[in-house]
């Protein structure tokens, strides 16, 4: 299967997405700074679904739906909310598509709390966290529209385990080894979800190369291999990345692509403090 071949409605080009090089809200004008702004906020979605004790599918989930909705709405409506008003939003209709309950109140006070980098937080029935909310639906609305109500997320976590289980027997790789492949998968799986990636290509794709990127942690312990017929029947050893779309000079530029964007978001890192008590 060839590279090209595997993008679907969501999967704009890297030159398409960087080419729009500025920021609507703030007037920002490097490709860099778009990058930011995504990696900012997918960690925003992050630590706030930590908070709300959301597991990390329903937080990935939220996330992919800012990607889509920033790639594909830049023009539109994005001047119309704030960015964290957007991501409150995809937070909060992700927990609806996993079928986390969570309040929308909860989501607001702890991501005003911690977008505004305020001291204290804001009155749970004030009108300022009223108002907030009013937006976040409004918000939610746009969202919904702009992804054309589908809520299928499409993310590199869905896969991973799959593709581990696939490799690994081949392999011959101890069990003990095969749980500190996963670990190490879904780790760099998740940092993806800072970045466009998962809009870029598809998630399967994604996967895979988080898994070859954790194999290469762990050269010296095992190396993770794949049988393939040959035309005359018996069965020989192959690249395993091979036989799931995958060239080598693709996962050399997404191998270089995900450490590229990673290293420009860590570069603003911010913490979540605290949360505060939520209603009962």
């Amino acid at each position: 299967m060839a590279d090209t071949a595997v993008r679907n409605v969501w999967h704009e080009r890297r030159r398409e997405i960087l080419s729009t090089a500025r920021n609507v809200w703030v007037g920002q004008e490097s490709a860099e700074d778009i990058i930011f702004t995504h990696h900012k906020h997918a960690k925003f979605i992050k630590s706030v679904g930590r908070a709300q004790r959301m597991d990390m599918m329903t937080v990935a989930t939220a996330t992919v739906f800012f990607h889509r909705f920033c790639l594909m709405e830049r023009e539109r409506r994005w001047a119309l909310h704030r960015p964290c008003v957007v991501a409150m939003a995809c937070l909060f209709l992700a927990t609806k598509a996993e079928n986390h309950r969570c309040k929308l109140r909860d989501i607001v006070v702890v991501g005003v709390h911690y977008y505004e980098r305020q001291s204290a937080y804001i009155e749970r029935r004030g009108d300022a966290c009223n108002e907030i909310i009013q937006q976040v639906l409004r918000a939610e609305t746009d969202v919904m529209v702009c992804l054309d109500f589908d809520f299928d997320p499409g993310h590199p976590l869905s896969f991973l385990s799959e593709i581990v289980d696939s490799v690994a027997e081949p392999s011959g790789i101890t069990p003990d080894q095969k749980q500190r492949l996963t670990v190490r998968a879904w780790d760099i799986a998740v940092e993806t979800l800072t970045t466009t990636l998962c809009c870029q290509y598809n998630p399967r794709l994604v996967a895979v190369v988080s898994v070859y990127m954790a194999s290469r942690w762990f050269t010296h312990e095992f190396t993770l291999i794949a049988m393939r017929k040959t035309e005359d029947g018996p069965e020989r050893e192959t690249q395993w990345w091979k036989l799931r779309g995958c060239s080598n000079e693709f996962i050399g530029d997404m191998t270089r692509q995900i450490k590229e964007g990673v290293a420009i978001g860590h570069k603003y890192s911010i913490e979540l403090s605290s949360p505060p008590p939520t209603d009962t």
